[in-house]
């Protein structure tokens, strides 16, 4: 458990701890470090992409490196989009987010053969980078499916 609370009471109401000293409080991410998580959650914030789909692993750590700037959620399987139905929300997908929501789909270089049936099925699924892991499709539609 901590140790101490949070307490108002330093120079400028500053978060200060019991021994009255200011506490540092730890920053999620830090500006100077660019990883490819940044690069696609910040080509997304910039071309107006709120949501976001990949595998589990990849999609909770992308969504926790911007700081929740854009939701980038988990699906079950990459060749139906299916949504992974345990420790997500449903409100992150269709029919809750509208199927006209553009989405991007961040596919693991080692996962593409199974995203082919999305690419065969969707024409405007467009490829708009390309990073050493991770190959990142957008479209004006939302194919999540529950």
């Amino acid at each position: 458990p901590l140790q101490h609370r949070r307490r108002r009471g330093g120079h400028d109401g500053e978060d200060v701890g019991r021994s009255g000293e200011p506490l540092e409080l730890p920053v999620l991410r830090q500006e100077t470090v660019r990883t490819e998580w940044t690069e696609i959650t910040d080509w997304m914030q910039e071309n107006g992409y709120y949501y976001g789909y990949s595998t589990y692993d990849t999609s909770n750590a992308m969504t926790g490196a911007c700081n929740g700037n854009v939701q980038v959620s988990a699906v079950a399987e990459l060749d139906t989009l299916e949504i992974c139905k345990w420790l997500t929300d449903r409100t992150w997908y269709v029919p809750v987010v509208s199927e006209n929501t553009k989405a991007a789909y961040i596919i693991p270089r080692n996962r593409m053969e199974e995203f082919q049936v999305q690419l065969d099925e969707h024409a405007d699924l467009i490829l708009v980078m390309e990073t050493e892991s991770y190959y990142v499709y957008a479209a004006p539609h939302n194919y999540t499916c529950s």
